[in-house]
C-alpha cells in the first residue's frame, strides 16, 4: 500500500502560499490564503505532504534529474536526438539549455516549502510533540535531500534556510562547499533524532503510512555524506548503525527494486512514491495540480523505441562486458545483468521457467522473433522499464508518463557496499570487509569472494568495491557520483580507464563534471556565482 501516493494525489490541488501583502480591495472569499492557513496541526502535515510533491516533478525524480546524473556515468550514453541528454553526457551542455534550470528550480521549490513548514510549526499547538517531530524530521531530511541533490550536481549554491521575509531574501549569495556540507549534516541530524524507524507502531494521522521519510533514510544520507567527505570513521558509524538495527534486510530476488510488485521492501530506505490511474494530466512543467498523473516518465526515456519508449539511452558495452567477468556458483549469468540490461543471452531459452528469465520482452521474443536488432549490436536498459515486467506489451501501457514504478533513492545493498568501503579505508580489507561484500554476492549466488580472490591489497579492494557497486547499482544514478568521490577523474591512469567505457568522458574538462549553473538563475540573482562548469 503507498498510503502517501494516496495523500499526494488528493493534497496537490492544496494552495500553499508565501505570506505577501494584501493589495486588492476585494477579497475572494473561495480563495484560500497563508492568512487563514498553517492554523492547525493537519495544516502542517498539509505542507509536509506539500513538500513530497516536488519530488514527482519533471524537473525531480518523474524524468529530469535522475536522466541527467546517469548519462554522467560510463554506465550509460546517450543517442537521443533530444541534445540535452548526449550534450550532459559528454559534458560540453552550455549553461543557458533551460532544461538544466528545471531540477535547480524544483528542488529550491521543495526547499522553500520546508522553510514554511519550519516558520509556522512553532505556532501551532500538536496534540502530540512526536507527531510535530516526525512532521518536522520529514521536512529536514527531503531539504536535505534537495540540498544534496542540488550540491552534487551544481557544486555550489545558495543556501535558503528560513523563509523569505524581505526583498533583500530572494536574491541570496552563493555559498561555499563547506557551509553547504555543514548545512546538510545539521539537516540531516534534526531528521535522525526525530524520525521513526518505521510508522507501523506510531499514534497519529501518519500511522501505518508506507514511503515517508524515516530514521533510516536519514541515517544513510548522513553516511553517504560522510563518505563524500572522506570522513571513514563517521561514516562507518552511521552505515554500522543502520546495518545493527535490524530494520532492513536484501530481499530475496533483486528485481523487486525496480518494479511496482514489491515496493517499500525490506531492502528500501527511501523511495520515490509514483502512481498511476489518479489523473489525465502529465507531471510536466507548471504547478501541480489535482488532475497531475502522479506518475513517472523514466521507462519513456529508458525504454526501447520498438515498444512505444523514446530510447534516450543506453547502457554501456563496459557495463555488460563487468556482468559477464564471473558467472554464479551454478554456472549461470548474474541475474543482475537480467534486471539491468536487456540483451539477448542465448542461454535464457534454455533456463528452467522457475528461474524467471527468458528472452521474453513484452510477450514476444526479442532480436530472434521480432528483429529488433538481428546483429545484438545494441542492448537496452531494463531498469525502471516495463520491458521484464509480465502482463505489459507497451512502455507506460502505450502512454507517456504513466509508470508507476517507484523511484529508490537509496537501497540497503548500497548500505553494505559503502560499509565495506569505509572498514576498508580505515583498516584495509579486513574479513569484515569481505564478509559485508559478499552480502550482497550471495544473494546473487556469486562465489566467496574471499576464496576466489584472498588477502587482496587495499588498492586492490578499492577496485573490487568499484567494480562490486558497478554491478549492484548500475544505472541507479549512482555510478558518477562514485567516480567523482574516488577521485578518478584528476588520476590520469584512472581517467584514461573511463573513457575506454565510455567515449563520451573524451570530451570532459576539469571542472565540466558538474552541471553549469542556470543561465536564467545567474540572470535573474546578481549574488549568484557560476561554478567550474560556467
Amino acid at each position: 500500500m503507498k498510503s502517501i501516493k494516496y495523500i499526494l494525489a488528493a493534497l496537490s490541488f492544496a494552495a500553499l502560499f508565501a505570506s505577501c501583502d494584501n493589495k486588492l480591495d476585494v477579497t475572494n472569499p473561495n480563495l484560500q490564503t497563508s492568512a487563514d492557513f498553517w492554523k492547525t496541526e493537519s495544516e502542517i502535515a498539509e505542507g509536509v505532504t506539500a513538500i513530497y510533491n516536488r519530488l514527482i516533478l519533471d524537473g525531480t525524480y518523474m524524468r529530469t534529474l535522475p536522466l541527467l546524473e546517469d548519462v554522467r556515468g560510463d554506465d550509460v550514453h546517450s543517442e537521443s536526438p533530444w541534445t540535452i541528454y548526449p550534450l550532459t553526457g559528454n559534458f560540453t551542455v552550455q549553461a543557458d539549455y533551460d532544461v538544466l534550470q528545471w531540477p535547480w528550480r524544483d528542488l529550491y521549490q521543495l526547499i522553500a516549502k520546508a522553510n514554511l513548514v519550519f516558520y509556522n510549526a512553532p505556532n501551532v499547538t500538536f496534540t502530540s510533540s512526536d507527531y510535530k517531530n516526525r512532521l518536522l524530521g520529514q521536512a529536514y531530511y527531503l531539504r536535505a535531500l534537495a540540498y544534496y541533490q542540488l550540491m552534487e550536481n551544481y557544486q555550489v549554491v545558495p543556501l535558503v534556510l528560513t523563509k523569505p521575509l524581505d526583498q533583500k531574501d530572494y536574491y541570496p549569495a552563493t555559498a561555499t562547499r563547506a557551509q553547504i556540507f555543514a548545512a546538510i549534516e545539521s539537516d540531516l541530524l534534526n531528521a535522525q533524532s526525530m524520525l521513526p524507524k518505521t510508522y507501523e507502531s506510531v499514534t497519529g494521522a501518519d500511522k501505518g503510512q508506507k514511503g515517508r521519510a524515516t530514521w533510516g533514510a536519514a541515517t544513510g544520507l548522513l553516511g553517504k555524506l560522510y563518505m563524500i567527505e572522506q570522513k571513514w570513521s563517521d561514516a562507518a558509524t552511521q552505515l554500522k548503525a543502520i546495518i545493527d538495527s535490524k530494520q532492513y534486510s536484501l530481499v530475496a530476488n533483486y528485481g523487486d527494486n525496480f518494479t511496482m510488485l514489491n515496493e517499500n521492501n525490506s531492502e528500501s530506505l527511501f523511495e520515490v512514491q509514483f502512481i498511476t490511474g489518479t489523473g489525465t494530466t502529465e507531471n510536466w512543467l507548471g504547478d501541480p495540480t489535482s488532475a497531475w498523473k502522479q506518475a513517472s516518465c523514466q521507462d519513456y526515456c529508458y525504454g526501447m523505441s520498438a515498444f512505444g519508449a523514446w530510447e534516450d539511452f543506453h547502457p554501456t558495452k563496459w557495463l555488460y562486458n563487468e556482468f559477464k567477468k564471473e558467472r554464479c556458483k551454478d554456472g549461470k549469468l548474474d541475474p543482475r545483468l537480467y534486471w539491468t540490461i536487456v540483451s539477448y543471452e542465448k542461454e535464457y531459452d534454455t533456463y528452467p521457467t522457475t528461474d524467471g528469465r527468458s528472452n521474453t520482452i513484452f510477450g514476444i521474443q526479442p532480436y530472434s522473433t521480432n528483429k529488433i536488432d538481428s546483429t545484438n549490436t545494441k542492448i537496452y536498459i531494463a531498469k525502471y522499464t516495463y520491458a521484464r515486467l509480465s502482463g505489459h506489451t507497451s512502455e507506460g501501457d502505450g502512454s507517456r508518463d504513466n509508470s508507476g514504478i517507484n523511484y529508490r533513492i537509496m537501497r540497503y545493498a548500497e548500505i553494505l557496499l559503502l560499509y565495506a568501503e569505509a572498514l576498508n579505508e580505515i583498516n584495509g580489507p579486513t574479513s569484515d570487509v569481505y564478509s559485508y561484500i559478499q552480502e550482497v554476492r550471495t544473494r546473487a549466488n556469486l562465489p566467496d569472494l574471499a576464496t576466489t580472490q584472498p588477502n587482496l591489497s587495499q588498492a586492490q579492494m578499492r577496485d573490487q568495491i568499484a567494480h562490486e557497486r558497478a554491478l549492484e547499482l548500475g544505472i541507479e544514478s549512482v555510478r558518477f557520483f562514485d567516480i567523482m568521490r574516488w577521485g578518478w577523474l584528476s588520476d590520469a591512469t584512472k581517467l584514461a580507464a573511463v573513457r575506454s567505457h565510455d567515449s563520451e568522458f573524451n570530451t570532459w574538462v576539469v571542472g565540466h563534471e558538474y552541471l553549469p549553473v542556470p543561465q536564467l538563475e545567474l540572470d535573474d540573482n546578481p549574488n549568484l556565482t557560476g561554478n567550474s562548469a560556467n
